[in-house]
């Protein structure tokens, strides 16, 4: 069971208002929610949620520093290659043999 606002009557104040919420897209019928186990399913999962969050943060911060020593790595090789291809043709070139 939920509560349906309409344009006159606000959301009340012992009812969840997803219209505050500006990221949630739902429709005006189900904007206001007043049912108790609705409301408790949503407060476990936020629960859930806010328990996990450093966990998940962390990792998130272990993926970036891989990913940037991954770049690092790349940068290197690249800059490497780049020298022995420079070093090869000097060699082939043989502009520097004085016959």
């Amino acid at each position: 069971m939920s509560w349906q606002p309409s344009s006159n009557q606000p959301c009340p104040g012992q009812c969840l208002n997803l219209t505050l919420y500006t990221f949630i897209n739902s429709d005006l019928a189900n904007s206001c929610i007043c049912n108790y186990d609705t409301l408790r399913s949503a407060e476990g999962s936020l629960d859930d949620a806010y328990k996990y969050g450093g966990a998940m943060l962390g990792g998130l911060w272990g993926i970036m520093l891989a990913s940037l020593l991954l770049l690092v790595n790349f940068a290197c090789q690249y800059a490497h290659t780049n020298r022995e291809r420079e070093y090869i043709r000097r060699l082939t070139h043989k502009s520097f043999i004085g016959i």
